[in-house]
């Protein structure tokens, strides 16, 4: 059983199906452990609008598994407050001449999927006309009914997440040789690593040091994957970009159901290593 670390990105791609990472990421969770830390799970569901993006103290931190905040209500919040404004995509949809196909397109559009997550959309409304007439109103519904399977799915996706990978305290606050060695080589800020990003790194440094694991999966290729190379040399750490370790094409699914299916499938592979 491999065991990875894995950050905010990958979390929230194992929470909803309709994530650009869902794809990428979710072959991860099977026959593998998964190690996270406090940062990360600051970022995943406890950071709020208000709150900073740099926390300097772990002790600090807000890491309440419960809390939905953070990147999950981020995303959470952009699928509900958009399905209210579809309705102008579907009445220009009746005058141009609806189809399956352009009211998929149209959502992939308003809602911003990205084309990762492209084949388990097309899917749904494929299956979804498929037993119904394609009227403006059945459009609306299925956008309703999507919306509400995707946050039904994260919510339980969640839980089911937050009792199987395995959270360790964050340590970035006492790597300070590491942390110049970042600096160094890589570089913090604009033309670097970002420090928000610093912190979750120097805590995966920190397990493969203690000898918890030895790889960590990251869905950031700008910020954290470019620099893979470097953080290997250093650190003899393998960091690993999701859409390259992971990927399938084989991977098309309903997004209200095989995530869920999956994950309770798997939950009880996740024991300690």
């Amino acid at each position: 059983m491999t065991r990875y670390f894995v950050e905010t990105n990958v979390l929230a791609g194992l929470t909803y199906s309709h994530d650009r990472w869902h794809r990428d990421v979710k072959p991860l969770y099977q026959n593998n452990t998964l190690y996270t830390s406090e940062f990360v799970i600051y970022e995943y569901c406890n950071q709020r609008r208000q709150d900073p993006s740099i926390v300097s103290d772990p002790s600090q931190l807000s890491t309440d598994l419960d809390a939905e905040n953070g990147k999950y209500q981020h995303i959470a919040k952009i699928l509900e407050d958009r399905v209210p404004f579809f309705d102008k995509q579907i009445r220009q949809l009746q005058r141009e001449g609806m189809t399956v196909e352009r009211v998929v397109d149209a959502f992939i559009d308003h809602f911003e999927i990205r084309k990762q997550a492209e084949p388990q959309i097309r899917s749904y409304f494929q299956e979804y006309f498929s037993t119904r007439e394609l009227t403006d109103r059945n459009a609306r519904r299925a956008v309703q009914d999507l919306r509400d399977l995707i946050l039904w799915a994260a919510e339980r996706n969640k839980e089911i997440l937050m009792e199987n990978v395995k959270i360790r305290e964050s340590a970035y606050h006492q790597m300070d040789d590491e942390r110049e060695v970042i600096e160094a080589e890589i570089g913090l800020g604009e033309w670097g690593m970002s420090r928000e990003d610093l912190q979750w790194v120097l805590d995966a440094i920190y397990m493969m040091q203690q000898g918890l694991l030895d790889r960590f999966v990251t869905g950031d290729k700008n910020d954290v994957a470019q620099f893979k190379h470097t953080l290997t040399k250093e650190f003899d750490i393998a960091v690993l970009y999701a859409t390259e370790e992971f990927y399938s094409d084989d991977l098309v699914e309903r997004p209200e159901e095989e995530s869920i299916k999956t994950i309770d499938n798997t939950k009880s592979k996740t024991a300690d290593n």
